[in-house]
């Protein structure tokens, strides 16, 4: 595969405009340390035994991940993983096309500043009963979290975003979920976080929760279902804990 280590101070591009497949390992592995600037990653279609494309900043900048075609991960792995770290400012941006993993189809975590958005057009899926589809994290010092995604099957949860921070969330499917467990599972942690809006299309969860969306932040809670939405136990579980309206429609 490409293996990319950033430890100086300017900032990292890693660019793949073929197919990249590594048959042990990772197949594009790009990291920038402590004290390097933005990192980007673009690629088309990448395989790896292990995880497709793994991304860790540890530097300053703005992290961007970009997958036109498709991210596959083996059955320990992820299709996608990236991370900013605490230290970086401008804020994660992941945007891929279709992604596979035994662990996650896409885990995207922003422990820095600035704004998250992760977005999948197309399918992502899970090669185990245990995998999962996307895992969005904002972490304290973040400014929003915003999540797309289309289709999603896996074997155990299909979407799950957590804000820690600040600002806004919103999630939208705009294709079907299937999952082993919770279908939507999206938070508002932090109290200072304003608003919370999921919009789905369809969602089947073999688990306790269809969609699950809890605020406890300042703002309104909303959840939009366009289809069917079930669950064993709740189609829809919305819980506002912060004082706003709670709007299912």
């Amino acid at each position: 595969g490409i293996i990319v280590n950033n430890a100086g101070t300017g900032s990292t591009q890693v660019t793949a405009t073929g197919k990249v497949r590594a048959t042990t390992g990772t197949g594009i592995y790009a990291q920038n340390q402590i004290g390097a600037g933005d990192m980007a990653v673009s690629a088309q279609n990448v395989v790896g035994n292990n995880t497709g494309v793994f991304v860790r900043n540890n530097g300053t900048g703005l992290t961007t991940v970009t997958v036109s075609g498709s991210a596959t991960g083996g059955a320990n792995g992820n299709g996608v993983f990236a991370l900013a770290g605490p230290t970086t400012t401008g804020g994660l941006t992941v945007n891929v096309s279709s992604a596979s993993g035994g662990v996650h189809a896409i885990y995207a975590e922003n422990k820095g500043g600035g704004a998250t958005t992760v977005s999948a057009s197309g399918s992502l899926t899970g090669q185990l009963n245990t995998s999962n589809g996307l895992y969005a994290i904002a972490d304290t010092s973040s400014t929003s979290l915003t999540v797309s995604a289309a289709d999603i099957t896996v074997g155990r949860n299909g979407l799950y975003a957590e804000n820690k921070g600040s600002g806004a969330t919103n999630v939208s499917v705009t294709g079907a979920v299937q999952s082993g467990s919770t279908g939507i599972d999206v938070l508002n942690r932090n109290p200072s976080s304003t608003d919370l809006y999921v919009t789905a299309t369809s969602v089947a969860a073999q688990g306790d929760n269809g969609i699950r969306a809890r605020n406890f932040g300042a703002g309104e809670l909303g959840v939009t279902a366009t289809g069917a939405v079930s669950g064993n136990v709740y189609g829809i579980n919305a819980q506002g804990g912060g004082g706003g309206q709670v709007r299912i429609t």
